[in-house]
């Protein structure tokens, strides 16, 4: 039995799961289950579509061997193109799927920010870091969860640390590492941070 027949019959056993009472009944069960039932499916489809893909490819050969219009063989040759280029992808991200790089199964990490020289300043720097990489989590879909958070006198923070979780976020933000500085301007707010990701 070829790995993809194992899948397939993994997502059968899945499906037939989710339909169980027992299961239904166990909230954490049926979110694991639903989440590999999920991915199953991702990869089932993308099998499927590399199998119609290469019978597309193998008509438009046909017709470019056998047809004797100049014009049906152009569209043919252009067409069986345009359907190698999506085989490759196709199989490219089949291939990941069914061997993820360490990163992309990382689905969390923990930041720290702490401010860094700069006294009052540096605090309200650390802070609009902190505000911006909520607000990158949340227009990304990830989950934040604040773990620890120490406000300054001025509402800015003597330090924060919160986990982010969601798909591909270690990826994302595996090298926020190292200390962010804002350089003097007359008139403008300076300030640095240090902050890394865990």
């Amino acid at each position: 039995m070829s790995e993809i027949e194992k899948l397939k019959k993994e997502y059968e056993e899945l499906s037939q799961k989710l339909s169980s009472k027992e299961v239904l009944s166990d909230m954490q069960g049926l979110r694991d289950i639903s989440k590999r039932h999920g991915e199953l499916k991702e990869i089932i489809n993308l099998e499927e579509q590399i199998q119609k893909t290469n019978e597309l490819i193998k008509e438009n050969r046909k017709i470019i061997d056998t047809e004797k219009d100049p014009e049906m063989v152009e569209m043919a040759t252009d067409e069986a193109g345009q359907l190698e280029q999506k085989l490759e992808n196709a199989q490219q991200e089949l291939k990941e799927k069914l061997s993820p790089t360490l990163g992309s199964r990382i689905n969390e990490v923990i930041i720290e920010i702490r401010p860094g020289v700069g006294g009052e300043e540096a605090a309200l720097f650390a802070q609009d870091l902190f505000r911006m990489y909520i607000r990158y989590a949340q227009l990304a879909g990830w989950k934040v969860n604040i773990i620890e958070e120490s406000k300054s006198e001025l509402k800015g923070i003597k330090g924060a640390v919160f986990e982010i979780t969601g798909k591909g976020v270690y990826s994302a933000l595996k090298n926020e590492s190292g200390v962010q500085r804002v350089q003097r301007i007359p008139g403008v707010r300076s300030g640095s941070a240090q902050g890394k990701a865990h």
